[in-house]
């Protein structure tokens, strides 16, 4: 017989189960070979009688029962399953057995899911692998477009972060390549000197960072309005948010671009450096014949003021 259309794809098609029993007029329940999704889920026929779902049978996983009385000796009861039952574990038995593109999304076929490759699934568009799942150590997820996130924040586990080691590197020795640190926020400064701490003014003790990686950038504008008769010692600022890396060549330079209201010479140059394994850096003065050397707490004042950045190394 010539038919219109596609033929049915005899691996997807079957056709339906039908169970039979015979009656021996004091039986009421039987046992199906699979349980049906629900009464209305099976045609069952008793003597070429169509019974009627919950009024003459009942189902209960496999059980059938027939209401009322018993099926007479000899009578035969077909029950032609029409539908499965759909049990909560029905992910689990879908198997694709790694067949490419067996997973159709779209009305072209060209949208899928594959996991013809063992140990990973692979998500494709328009033809073409856009998103792959790995359960090997290294890249787990890779996204061959890019990847675009219209809300939301990307969040990366402690630990990792954005690996750069595809990329040519500098010359030299590259220690790491992985983006694993960015914050940015403020930080409580203090001044003091080796014993006496000195009264910040109202609204000069704040400074701002940001961190990128183990590099941290600081700015403020700090201000004093007593050194409460510290007299001896070198002038430090504290409260760095991370401690410095404790290596020599660790020390960092402080950029003074502000000064105001301290005790020195006319024209004297000031600034400082963040010392090693600490949150806190010094200020230094260019007083000395033999250069650079640290401001001491007779050389600031009860109202001296600077406005300062740096960058340092944390550990």
């Amino acid at each position: 017989m010539s038919y219109i259309g596609q033929q049915l794809p005899a691996d997807v098609f079957s056709g339906f189960t039908t169970d039979s029993f015979t009656g021996d007029g004091s039986a009421t329940t039987f046992t199906l070979s699979k349980a049906p999704f629900s009464e209305n889920g099976l045609i069952v026929v008793i003597n070429n009688v169509i019974q009627k779902p919950t009024t003459n049978f009942t189902v209960s996983g496999t059980t059938l029962t027939i209401v009322g009385t018993a099926v007479a000796s000899g009578d035969v009861i077909y029950a032609t399953h029409i539908s499965g039952a759909v049990p909560s574990t029905l992910a689990s038995k879908v198997d694709v057995n790694g067949v490419s593109d067996s997973i159709i999304l779209d009305a072209d076929a060209d949208t899928t899911i594959s996991a013809d490759t063992d140990d990973q699934i692979d998500f494709k568009t328009g033809g073409t692998d856009r998103l792959t799942i790995q359960s090997t150590s290294g890249n787990n997820v890779v996204v061959a477009d890019g990847l675009t996130l219209t809300d939301g924040n990307l969040i990366v586990a402690s630990g990792h972060g954005i690996d750069f080691s595809a990329t040519g590197d500098g010359s030299g020795t590259t220690a790491s390549e992985l983006f694993d640190n960015y914050e940015e926020g403020t930080v409580t400064l203090a001044m003091s000197d080796s014993s006496t701490s000195f009264t910040m003014a109202s609204g000069f003790a704040t400074g701002y960072y940001t961190r990128i990686g183990d590099r941290v950038y600081v700015n403020g504008y700090i201000k004093t309005t007593s050194i409460n008769s510290a007299s001896s010692g070198d002038v430090k600022v504290t409260g760095l948010p991370f401690t410095s890396k404790s290596t020599n060549n660790s020390y960092a330079s402080v950029d003074v671009g502000y000064q105001a209201g301290l005790n020195i010479s006319s024209g004297t140059p000031i600034g400082g450096f963040v010392n090693i394994n600490g949150t806190q850096f010094y200020i230094t003065t260019g007083d000395s014949a033999a250069g650079i050397s640290n401001m001491t707490a007779t050389e600031w004042s009860n109202d001296g003021e600077i406005v300062f950045s740096l960058n340092y190394i944390a550990a």
